[in-house]
């Protein structure tokens, strides 16, 4: 299950930072941004088959991943491309996620908060929502993830979102507790690239 998307970009000038320090001059430096530049992004996102407890569906999942991001790099439609999804990723089942080795492609998470940045996004440890249903209550995965491969975008900032319950909204769940409910039992994640150019 995936969709896919070609945009194409087109930044108009964002002006030039003036500062006036009170007595009719300008500040000591103007940033200016470049205007009219086109730029073209291909945006996918995906959801592979979920890990199962005998793991029948890792060489699937693995097979279909590295098929998507293959396609992606090996297209030649862009130079600029992001794959997100709930990719039901288990790197202690299905090794690393299939970019290693493809120039250019990072994991973000990990690229903007290192290797040991956590990015848990099945979560039993502070998502209550797992509490339920969940064999492992210590379990903590990232099965949710962005990976990019970017010339004319950079990687400005990626967080973690839906980590908070909804006020006033509990479930029962089937011990008879009431729970609190949160937008979904993965936490979300929310990355955020800008144009190289607005820094040049």
């Amino acid at each position: 299950m995936g969709w896919s998307a070609k945009v194409h970009l087109k930044l108009g000038s964002m002006g030039s930072g003036n500062d006036d320090d009170g007595e009719g001059k300008s500040g000591e430096s103007e940033r200016q941004r470049p205007s009219d530049r086109c730029y073209s992004l291909h945006v996918s996102t995906c959801r592979l088959a979920a890990p199962t407890p005998s793991d029948v569906r890792a060489m699937e999942r693995v097979s279909k991943a590295s098929r998507l991001v293959d396609t992606l790099h090996l297209a030649g439609k862009t130079d600029n491309a992001v794959l997100g999804g709930d990719m039901s990723w288990d790197d202690d089942i299905d090794g690393p996620f299939p970019i290693e080795g493809l120039v250019g492609w990072v994991d973000a998470w990990s690229a903007l908060r290192g290797d040991g940045g956590d990015g848990w996004t099945y979560d039993a440890v502070e998502n209550p929502m797992l509490s339920e249903y969940c064999r492992k209550p210590e379990i903590r995965k990232r099965p949710d993830r962005f990976v990019c491969k970017l010339r004319d975008f950079r990687l400005r900032s990626i967080e973690m979102v839906g980590v908070e319950p909804i006020p006033g909204v509990t479930h029962c769940d089937d011990g008879g507790y009431f729970l609190p409910v949160l937008p979904s039992h993965h936490f979300g994640l929310l990355l955020t690239i800008v144009p190289k150019s607005f820094y040049e």
